[in-house]
């Protein structure tokens, strides 16, 4: 049996709107602070697995980016033209139409 909550937290940051999820279980949760925007200019984003009692770090899952985030989009477009649909790992015309 799993039991689990999801959380959703988009407060308002005057510097533009900062985005968070989270995954909490009995014994330890997930929190990525940026789940859906990498970073534009690449470098590094993180996702984070907490101890559910303590609150303690167990560990960080960095991603790294070296493209800036606009110009790996265009590299997909580009690269899909002819096909008129990227593969795998990008979106799909269902995935994008919730279909």
């Amino acid at each position: 049996m799993i039991s689990a909550s999801f959380g959703f937290h988009a407060p308002f940051d005057p510097k533009g709107w900062k985005m968070q999820f989270g995954f909490k279980g009995l014994k330890a949760a997930l929190h990525i602070p940026w789940p859906w925007i990498p970073n534009r200019e690449g470098g590094n984003s993180s996702i984070f697995h907490i101890s559910g009692k303590q609150g303690e770090l167990i560990e960080e899952a960095v991603i790294e980016t070296k493209e800036w985030l606009y110009g790996a989009e265009a590299e997909v477009v580009a690269r899909n033209i002819e096909p008129r649909e990227a593969r795998s790992p990008a979106m799909s015309h269902a995935d994008t139409n919730g279909t």
